[in-house]
């Protein structure tokens, strides 16, 4: 080969390597300081403070400024007004306080408040993470054209593959315009925009001070709220970081915010295991079967909510179980403290249904017609038993004509109940926000649009919905916010602040714990962290099984 066509071949590869390299997006730079504030922002009569705006484009809104006193709440004064069409705004607003009735010499919030729920911002950068299939097809032929015969062959079966790949998108991020509101407050705000989107994508979130060459993840460095993902839909979306105070006390300086989307590490291998219970309560044994592969059509179909249950592998892992003190809907006995599980286990993707308990149980009538409605009134004596099932912890021994005790006679598997830790953890998939969707709550009660997203509760719901009917959380699990209640493994008791390593709760007590909370509840008894205790016979409660791996 002469060097020439060395040359240009390597050109070649080198342009195709660059291309096909799924890079993540930055923003622009803009000032950080990490530094806590422990002084109020004072400001002058002609001072100007910027303001942008999340308006989605498509109708028209009216934005808002107000300064608010931090002392006197009935001081509430209209700083900025404006009223726009389908696009966004941006700009200043002249901080004139000498032409406001308000008190002089006093400390004031800026408050923005726009009269939707729709975030984001127009942006008009994109780039696609990955190759257009046109110039893979061009890259093919070229390098066809400098290769010998074997080499060739590859690269033409490279160009076949990729004029079948014509036409298709890939996902586009595009990161906006992201800021730091210091020296009011420490938190980052960033603008994302997402399109060409044909799936579910899972977003990550950095920052970089040295333009990519390090880049952090934000989730390790504070905590993030708002859009944070899955992202279902092509659209203008926002994210909150609130720095971690320790660990970024000492970033100052130039920053850069990178976004992308992601496939979600798996919890290992044999990632998903199936119980065939098609033979129902009279048959002599459930068919168990592995596989780290999701079927066609997923497993958001019928089949896995009646006849066949589907378990997802959660890896060990450390976590912190609890709430912090300022979430909204904290109790007194959600401290917050870390936890270690060493032991991997199985965990159902969705509650178990009506179906699936009239099939394993054998009693009570299940409607085939309405298949995927989770099963509720289930007493602890019922999954359990009332004999040896009553023993946890000082046994995992179950009553072998309980449900659980026909499952598991069945599958020759031990199944059970999650301990609490189990089930938050499961939960969770990685967030600390009061919701697995990365968000918390704006309102407790019934009127909570962040509980509306993710689950069916006292707000959006009469009765439980069709498992799987909300998004999964980050690791593929269904409906662990609202639709009915938990029951847990764990006698309900406080639990300690101190750090814990596989724990099983209190030795004995007057209730187990429910998790999830449920249609019947309020926003804030559904959160990761809320737990519950109710009589033995609510008819709010059902289960999820887990089987330990040993």
């Amino acid at each position: 080969m002469s060097k020439v066509k060395f040359f240009l071949l390597a050109l070649v590869a080198l342009f195709f390597a660059a291309t096909v390299s799924a890079d993540v997006v930055w923003s622009s730079a803009f000032d950080f300081d990490g530094s806590e504030i422990t002084e109020p922002v004072l400001l002058k009569p002609t001072d100007s403070i910027g303001f942008t705006t999340t308006v989605a484009g498509g109708s028209e809104k009216e934005i808002s400024i107000r300064a608010i006193n931090d002392k006197d709440p009935s001081i509430n004064k209209l700083v900025h007004y404006e009223y726009v069409g389908d696009s966004d705004a941006e700009g200043t607003v002249v901080w004139n306080y000498t032409s406001l009735d308000i008190p002089k010499n006093e400390t004031y919030t800026l408050k923005e408040m726009i009269d939707s729920t729709s975030t984001g911002i127009e942006l008009s950068r994109k780039i696609a993470i990955l190759p257009e299939p046109a110039a893979l097809l061009i890259l093919g032929l070229v390098g066809a054209m400098f290769l010998r015969r074997r080499a060739k062959s590859l690269l033409v079966v490279l160009a076949f593959l990729s004029l079948g790949a014509l036409g298709a998108k890939a996902t586009t991020i595009s990161v906006g315009k992201c800021f730091q509101m210091w020296p009011f407050e420490r938190k980052v705000i960033i603008n994302y925009t997402v399109s060409d989107l044909s799936e579910t994508e899972y977003i990550n979130f950095y920052y970089t001070t040295d333009n990519g060459e390090s880049s952090y993840d934000l989730r390790d460095n504070g905590l993030l709220t708002g859009d944070v993902g899955p992202i279902s839909a092509n659209g203008n979306y926002r994210v909150v970081w609130t720095p971690d105070t320790e660990t970024m006390a000492s970033v100052k300086g130039k920053m850069k915010i990178g976004v992308d989307v992601f496939e979600p590490d798996p919890p290992g291998p044999s990632n998903y295991m199936i119980v065939d219970l098609s033979g129902g309560a009279s048959a002599s044994s459930y068919p168990v079967t592995y596989t780290d592969d999701i079927p066609e059509g997923g497993w958001n179909v019928d089949e896995y909510k009646t006849s066949k249950m589907v378990f997802r592998l959660i890896s060990p892992g450390e976590f912190t179980m609890g709430s912090p003190n300022g979430e909204l809907g904290h109790k007194s006995d959600e401290p917050e403290h870390k936890v270690t599980l060493t032991k991997g286990y199985y965990i159902g993707i969705f509650e178990v249904t009506d179906y699936q308990y009239g099939m394993i149980d054998g009693t009570g009538s299940y409607n085939p017609s309405y298949p995927g409605r989770p099963r509720k009134g289930i007493t602890y004596d019922a999954a359990r038993g009332a004999n040896a099932g009553a023993g946890w912890p000082g046994s995992s021994a179950v009553d072998s004509d309980s449900f659980i005790g026909k499952l598991r006679s069945k599958s020759g598997l031990a199944f059970d109940l999650p301990t609490e830790a189990q089930w938050e953890y499961a939960c969770r998939a990685t967030t600390t926000t009061a919701l697995n969707s990365g968000k918390n709550l704006s309102n407790k009660y019934d009127d909570c649009p962040e509980m509306a997203e993710v689950g069916t509760y006292d707000g959006n719901a009469m009765d439980p919905a069709k498992v799987g009917s909300y998004l999964p959380n980050i690791w593929g699990i269904y409906d662990m916010h609202g639709n009915v209640a938990e029951r847990c493994l764990d006698w309900y008791g406080a639990l300690s602040q101190a750090d814990a390593t596989d724990p099983v709760g209190p030795s004995s007590g007057a209730n187990r714990v429910l998790r999830s909370g449920s249609y019947l509840r309020d926003a804030e008894f559904c959160r990761s962290a809320c737990r519950c205790i109710n009589s033995d016979d609510s008819q709010d409660v059902g289960l999820r099984l887990v089987l330990v791996v040993e």
